[in-house]
């Protein structure tokens, strides 16, 4: 027993089966492929009948471990369940706030104006602030996409499933108790600074609730100004790591759970600029770039026309003279005049002397009449 036969044996008792069963007459193909093949199928079941019992039946490992991961999912669902049946409500108002918070981080709000319409100029420039948009959200007057609100257990669940792993390797670690102590601590006094309040003894000093007793009014300001800057999104998160959770131990489980779902709006990715709304708002865009053309174009053309009348008013004021006078063209004017007007004409001191003298001369000749005598001075 346990000695590995030869095949040949099974060959010669193939090839003589009266030798190994006296008895009992067999016919067989004594050659040709149909007798090779006989005797490997013999050689074959003989080996197998000879090893199968030493390798005996492999103990049943799967089974058992897909029984143990059903029961720790059973108790994973059931631990979930019963915390979101407590707490489910506490969680819808952050939720909300959180969906316009992941909208405004990644773009999606880019381009939407103050007043809730969308901008045909600026259309990927953030307009808007957080606690506008959350206005606008809340009013019904900002449509935004839907990411966390209305949220169930069963969306939950794979975030659930990576807090409770983060659980159970601090509970490995030996620090599960001292994290939750702190993280309770923290969060408690994380409350009280937003709400402008003092704090309870276990999550500050002494001398820290004194000096939050003594400045209270102008803390409870600044929490005032802070809860208008952000729309009332921190205070109500904090709220939320407070009240969702009846000990420490939950309420580290709705911190983390927040802290995965701040990790996801950090992740997702910046929104694309959207693509005009209507044809409408592009025509009228262009309509308005063409009447500021034509609009330009015509004060050049009404500038230049003032320029123009401008000019030929003052070249057809300077050619014109009066008549007047004597004959002789002097239309009644002193010679000192005559020669004031013709100042600009003469270059030298000496010319105008001498047309000063001529004029004069002139001027005796026709007082004098035709006789060219003169008349004697009364």
């Amino acid at each position: 027993p346990g000695a590995r036969p030869s095949p040949r044996r099974y060959s010669q008792v193939a090839a003589n089966p009266s030798a190994s069963a006296p008895g009992r007459q067999r016919v067989l193909p004594s050659s040709g492929p149909v007798a090779v093949l006989h005797t490997h199928m013999l050689a074959l079941l003989q080996l197998f009948a000879t090893y199968a019992p030493r390798c005996g039946p492999r103990p049943a490992l799967r089974p058992r471990s897909c029984a143990s991961l059903a029961a720790e999912a059973g108790a994973l669902d059931a631990e979930l369940l019963a915390y979101w049946s407590a707490h489910g409500a506490a969680w819808q108002a952050p939720l909300r706030k959180l969906d316009v918070r992941a909208a405004w981080s990644c773009g999606e709000l880019d381009g939407v104006l103050p007043s809730g319409r969308a901008s045909r100029v600026a259309g990927g420039e953030r307009l808007l602030t957080l606690a506008r948009a959350l206005e606008l959200f809340e009013s019904d007057e900002l449509q935004v996409r839907r990411r966390f609100r209305s949220m169930t257990a069963e969306d939950m669940a794979p975030r659930w499933s990576r807090v409770v792993d983060d659980r159970a390797a601090l509970q490995a670690s030996g620090r599960w108790e001292e994290v939750v102590v702190e993280s309770d601590a923290a969060r408690r006094f994380a409350r009280a600074r937003l709400e402008g309040s003092v704090e309870e003894a276990d999550a500050s000093p002494a001398l820290s609730r004194a000096v939050v007793t003594v400045l209270s009014p102008a803390l409870k300001a600044a929490a005032r100004q802070r809860d208008k800057a952000d729309g009332g999104l921190e205070l109500s998160l904090a709220r939320l790591m407070s009240d969702a959770g009846v000990d420490p131990a939950e309420r580290w489980l709705t911190a983390k759970l927040l802290a995965e779902i701040d990790a996801e709006i950090d992740s997702l990715p910046a929104a694309r600029p959207a693509p005009p709304s209507s044809t409408f708002a592009a025509g009228e865009a262009e309509r308005d770039v063409g009447q500021a053309a034509s609009m330009g174009a015509f004060g050049v053309a009404a500038a230049l026309a003032v320029l123009l009348l401008q000019m030929l008013a003052r070249s057809g004021g300077g050619g014109g003279g009066a008549p007047g006078g004597a004959p002789g063209g002097g239309g009644g004017l002193s010679p000192q005049s005559r020669c004031g007007s013709l100042a600009p004409r003469v270059t030298s001191s000496r010319r105008c002397i001498v047309a000063q003298r001529g004029l004069a001369a002139r001027g005796k000749v026709a007082a004098g009449g035709p006789g060219g005598g003169s008349r004697p001075a009364p």
